[in-house]
């Protein structure tokens, strides 16, 4: 057959590359066909005129449409990103009403207790008893055995014993209700003591700034190779104070040509956070802060591409999403 002949399989190969390169030699000498640019003033001025080749302009186009896409790209990413800040922003605010309104019912019903407490005990005083002590006031025995008793002896109506029951099942429940506010209170005091020590607020004074970057896969803003990014980028205005999200110890505050003027918080429970590319420090190395206190501002020292704070939580050595963590405390203010 044709193609099991040598000399007519090498002439076939030898067609395609003499094809090939006939189409790549039409390219070349295409790309290299020079226009002639002619700027005519309406002055008599000299008249300014440039040649440019098809390459150039074909090398031109390719790189207005990859900044095209790119940007589209970027308004895309853009506006999602603004989307879930919203969204976050929105399940916060309702779950801060929501305690906020829980509060705000729990003192309502301490008050109410408190006037019930009072009202009960002019009630008792006003039956003659001298015992103050709601817990140790002592009732007669009222059940129907003996209240025949009961009443000779004191000389006192059936109706007057309906409200010593009454009396004596609303203390019970009055009771029971301040013990269960207590027991939240004490849920909520230990809520609030744990808040302290772990990370647990929005990293910018206020609560100001919107999200650049994500934790996770990314593509490195200067070399475009993909990167694992270890923490957070939020945008705002230079120099706004930057706080501390939980107390602890700062084991670092220097600077670096990577992370720029930055701070290591030590906190408890093996949690550390870092603040990085601050315009300046507000610590120093083995000072002791607290939750809320500012620590620095932000700014773009370092390896930076403009004004943010790079945030990042990381339990031990190992970094972890602080997203979960920028709205934890449902009671801070």
């Amino acid at each position: 057959m044709y193609y099991n002949n040598p000399d007519n399989r090498k002439n076939f190969f030898q067609k395609i590359i003499n094809k090939i390169s006939r189409i790549l030699t039409t390219i070349r000498n295409w790309g290299h066909i020079k226009l002639s640019v002619m700027l005519v003033p309406h002055s008599e001025k000299k008249i300014f005129n440039f040649q440019i080749s098809n390459f150039t302009i074909m090398f031109s186009i390719i790189l207005l449409f990859g900044l095209i896409t790119t940007s589209v790209f970027a308004i895309r990413s853009q506006k999602d990103t603004s989307r879930k800040k919203d969204i976050l922003l929105s399940e916060n605010v309702t779950i801060s009403e929501k305690l906020y309104n829980f509060i705000k019912l729990t003192n309502s019903l301490k008050k109410n207790e408190k006037n019930l407490k009072a009202q009960l005990l002019l009630l008792i005083h006003n039956s003659g008893s001298t015992q103050k002590s709601l817990s140790k006031l002592a009732f007669p025995d009222t059940t129907l055995t003996s209240q025949k008793s009961f009443i000779k002896h004191k000389n006192v109506k059936i109706e007057s014993i309906e409200e010593i029951n009454k009396l004596k099942r609303l203390i019970k429940k009055v009771s029971l209700f301040n013990y269960r506010l207590k027991q939240i209170q004490t849920q909520i005091n230990g809520f609030k003591k744990i808040m302290r020590r772990i990370p647990s607020i929005w990293p910018i004074f206020g609560g100001v700034g919107r999200f650049a970057s994500g934790f996770g896969m990314r593509r490195d803003p200067f070399t475009g190779a993909a990167s694992f990014h270890t923490g957070v980028d939020i945008v705002t205005m230079p120099g706004h104070p930057v706080r501390a999200t939980a107390s602890g110890k700062v084991i670092t505050a220097t600077y670096n040509p990577q992370n720029g003027n930055y701070v290591d918080i030590q906190h408890d429970f093996g949690y550390m956070t870092n603040y990085s590319h601050l315009l300046r420090l507000n610590v120093k190395e083995g000072d002791y802060v607290k939750k809320n206190q500012i620590i620095g501002f932000v700014g773009t020292t370092g390896r930076s591409t403009g004004y943010h704070l790079h945030y990042e939580v990381r339990v031990g050595y190992t970094a972890i999403n602080p997203a979960q963590f920028l709205y934890l405390d449902k009671f801070h203010r």
